[in-house]
């Protein structure tokens, strides 16, 4: 935990080019990252604390901040990160992982981006399944992620610490609402109005049903909440309900959603 490993934090967002700047990365969700970046840095700030964000390939970026701290009360002495598990994260968060260790600095990996990691959900036997009902059966009896209290105040930054601008991107849409408070509020109306639903609505994409799980997993890739330290999504509470709510939802598989059954 990051709050756990010392009493000064630094809550970092790094706008990685070689994922914002692909061909295949609309306006629209540029847009909700950085809007939804700029609600997370307004939690910060209300527990009087801040978000830094810099744009950058990260290991140089981690490189710059550690070298910039060292030799200050405020020098970097761990490093949280949630894990992905595309090859290029895993190249970007090995490279990440190499730089901050010559500096000294200890690094510290968590799950967070699904309720069970990859290559968690095993066969008695230990290995992966093959069929998806069998997957689902097995994923819905493993202990749910643990809670964490969110803090009520944070320490402040080092002072004279450039926080960084976000940029704006004109999406073409109007986009939802973006943060933490709103996600908690759709997941609150899809259990009150559209659970009921889900089961046949789900492969409808103009049926409120299906779009309210998607918006939801938009949220969960895009917030990351202050109490939700190390897991980066929503506060993991709410991604416990949601894991809760998908298991309730879950119905017999179709192809195309067995084809993520990893997480």
């Amino acid at each position: 935990m990051a709050r756990e490993a010392g009493t000064k934090l630094l809550p970092l967002v790094i706008i990685d080019p070689k994922i914002f700047e692909r061909g295949d990365l609309t306006p629209r969700r540029q847009a909700w990252f950085l809007e939804n970046t700029r609600a997370l840095r307004e939690s910060y700030r209300r527990l009087g604390c801040d978000l830094v964000v810099r744009r950058g390939e990260p290991a140089q970026v981690l490189g710059e901040l550690a070298r910039g701290l060292r030799g200050t009360e405020h020098a970097l002495t761990h490093a949280h990160f949630v894990c992905t598990y595309t090859p290029y994260a895993k190249q970007r968060d090995e490279a990440a992982s190499e730089v901050l260790h010559a500096h000294g600095v200890e690094v510290r990996s968590y799950g967070g981006q699904y309720t069970h990691e990859p290559g968690t959900v095993l066969t008695d036997e230990g290995r992966r399944y093959g069929v998806f009902g069998a997957f689902r059966k097995k994923w819905q009896t493993l202990e749910l992620p643990p809670t964490y209290d969110a803090p009520k105040t944070l320490p402040a930054l080092p002072s004279g610490l450039e926080v960084g601008d976000i940029p704006r991107v004109e999406p073409g849409i109007s986009l939802p609402p973006v943060g933490e408070i709103a996600a908690r509020e759709r997941l609150d109306w899809f259990t009150a109005n559209a659970e009921a639903d889900y089961q046949k609505m789900r492969n409808e994409p103009g049926h409120e049903a299906a779009t309210s799980t998607q918006l939801l997993l938009q949220h969960r890739g895009a917030v990351a909440a202050p109490g939700d330290a190390p897991r980066q999504n929503l506060q993991v509470e709410v991604r416990a309900d949601l894991a809760g709510l998908l298991r309730r939802c879950a119905g017999p598989p179709t192809r195309e959603r067995a084809g993520g059954s990893q997480g």
